[in-house]
Order: C-alpha cells, then structure tokens, then sequence
C-alpha cells in the first residue's frame, strides 16, 4: 500500500535543530495519531525527513504544499522571521477556506514570541494564524509525555474531520459526466463546451505552474469530456516527470501562447475545443503548424496516439 502525503509541516530549521528532539517527537505523534485516526497510511510532510539529497528541494516543497489537505505552522520567533516559512504560510493560505470554522491551517504555538505575537500586530502572517485556532504548546514543552499525547489527539481528531471533509469535497468536484466520449459526437462537443465555461473563468486563467496543474488534475481535466486517454496519459506524464516537466509546459506555453492564438484565429476549424484550453494543454491539430513551432515532446506522443494529429 502507498503511503499519502495529507498534510505540511511549516517550521524553522533552528526551532527543529535546537528543541532536542522535541519537534521530532511532535511530529511523529501527530503521524501516528493520525493514522489510527483516519484508518489510512497517511504521512504528513516535513522536509528533514522527506527530501532526499539531490532532489530539488523548492520544487518537491511546493508540488507538496499545493496538494495537501492541511498545513501545521510551527509558530515562533525564527518562524516569523524566516522567509521560506512566510512563503510556505501565504502560499498555502492563498488555497484556504473564508470561513474560519473549516480553516486547513492549525498553528503550533512553539515558543511565544512577545514582540510579534500581539492582538494589534502589523506583521499579516501574525494576524492570520493567531486568527485561527492554534495549539498553545508553551505550556507543554516541559511537562509529563502523558499530557502532551492528550493535547495532541486532541488536535488530530481536528486534522481527521477536516481531511475527511476536504476529501469528500474532491471526490465530489470530480465527477465526470456519463456522456458520449467520441471524437466527433455533438453531444460530447456540446458537453465539453457547457463545462469547460463553467469551470474556465478561475482554473484556465492561473498561469502554468506546479500548482495550476495540481487544479487542473484535481477540478478540471476530470471534469472534462475529452479522450480518457489524454485525461490520463498526459496526467501520468506530469506526475512521473514532476517539475521538470512543468517547467518545460510553462516555457513552451510562453513561447507558443500567441502563435497558437493567432492560428486559431485564422483556421478555428483545426481546433476541437476552446482557443484557452488547447493552448494550455498544447494540444492543436495542424502537422504543418507543429512543425514550424515544435511543443513538448511528451504532448506531442499522447495527441499523436490518441489520433488527434
């Protein structure tokens, strides 16, 4: 069985390097918590453990945050004052719920720092997370294990609803319609067109990058009627080439975006679906045209054999 990544651990090095051991140990209880809890084998992120030497530690960190179900600040002074975990924090935030009653984000608070952590702070990142309800562990950090593992399961009963909920809410957005799925039916036309102007005017306007694609894989392509082999196929491409792969969609998509625009513009019959949509995923149908403006290798292969060119 393979193991999930659900959630992200957002700390400061010096807090984990320099607690003796506590930080670890906070870790390893809430993972274990949370597996009996949710009944899977699930892992929460953090990188000392996750990221193997030689990986491109920005990238995996990112493709990580992005998909996770929750995130847990570590909160002190070297956390407001490092800037990888204000990115991490204000990423993740970007993605969190308006109401505060289902925030993904549940602080730790590690060390209390009294300059910053004040009711009237001008520091954002501050203001949102004392916003939330956070675990005060300043009074647990010296006291018996048996009162720390109370505290928390308490948090991970949280962690398991709101995983649970964000879960079903996935599962639910991505659906896909029971429809005639052949190349040239007018009802699958019709279909694709009804859902991609539904779902286009937020996802399809994000730029191309490793978290526009962890919404497209999530909310858009399993919406869309298209060849469930370029739904799959490509999706597979993205996940085992990972972030050089996105890279090379975003370079080629740069450079593409307006010649494959002005050609739509010229021979709108070539193309089977929205000028956005096609130009995203660089999928368009012309030889001729591919030749003169060469796309990514990988796409090429999937439309050539699913007999779109």
């Amino acid at each position: 069985m393979s193991t999930k990544v659900v959630g992200f651990f957002c700390y400061a090095h010096r807090d984990f390097d320099n607690s003796s051991g506590e930080l670890s140990w906070v870790f390893e209880q809430i993972q274990r918590e949370l597996r009996l809890q949710s009944g899977e084998d699930v892992e929460v992120f953090h990188d000392r453990k996750n990221i193997r030497w030689g990986d491109l530690w920005r990238s995996a960190i990112d493709l990580t945050l992005v998909s996770s179900y929750f995130l847990v600040p570590i909160l002190s002074p070297s956390f407001f004052t490092s800037n990888e975990c204000r990115r991490e924090f204000f990423e993740f935030l970007k993605s969190d719920q308006v109401d505060l009653s289902y925030s993904r984000i549940f602080p730790i608070k590690f060390i209390h720092d009294r300059k910053r952590m004040t009711d009237d702070s001008e520091d954002e990142l501050v203001r949102e997370a004392l916003r939330r309800q956070y675990i005060d562990w300043t009074a647990y950090r010296f006291c018996e294990e048996k009162r720390k593992v109370e505290k928390i399961n308490e948090m991970v009963l949280r962690l398991a609803d709101i995983m649970e909920l964000h879960k079903n809410n996935i599962l639910a957005e991505t659906k896909k319609p029971i429809i005639d799925q052949s190349p040239k039916s007018s009802e699958y036309e019709a279909q694709s067109e009804s859902i991609y102007n539904e779902l286009s005017s937020n996802v399809l306007k994000m730029p191309i990058n490793d978290k526009s694609l962890e919404v497209y894989q999530k909310l858009l392509i399993p919406n869309m009627p298209t060849s469930p082999n370029l739904n799959h196929r490509l999706l597979v491409d993205i996940d085992r080439l990972g972030y050089e792969y996105i890279s090379d969609i975003h370079r080629v998509v740069r450079m593409q975006e307006k010649n494959v625009i002005e050609y739509y513009k010229e021979n709108p019959n070539l193309f089977g679906f929205s000028t956005d949509f096609l130009t995203k995923s660089l999928i368009f149908e012309d030889k001729e045209f591919r030749a003169r403006h060469p796309a990514s290798a990988q796409t090429l292969n999937v439309a050539q054999q699913i007999g779109r060119i």
